[in-house]
């Protein structure tokens, strides 16, 4: 009887991580998908909408302009490095199991 039980409990346990860990990869692939995104507007900042950020940045801070544009793609390669690890990596690792 206590061993039923104790057979019937894990197969609960498994059950519910199971449904956890699918949850949880599922979420994982929404968040990459997001902060690509992001990272992609990030890009066309940089890039197509250069001008355009160029002027907002000295209009925000005169003083740190320059520095500031010389900061985006060293921020901007940070993200992707933050994505790859904190999203994409656990995502794959999840979906291998």
């Amino acid at each position: 009887n206590t061993c039923l039980t104790l057979v019937s409990c894990s197969s609960f346990l498994n059950v519910i991580t199971s449904n956890f860990i699918k949850s949880f990869r599922t979420w994982l692939a929404y968040m990459t998908v997001i902060n690509t995104c992001f990272f992609a507007i990030g890009l066309m900042k940089i890039t197509v909408l250069a001008p355009l950020t160029k002027k907002v940045n000295v209009l925000l801070f005169p003083r740190h302009a320059d520095d500031i544009e010389k900061a985006i793609p060293k921020i901007l390669f940070s993200y992707w490095i933050l994505i790859i690890m904190f999203n994409l990596t656990p995502y794959l690792a999840l979906r291998m199991l």
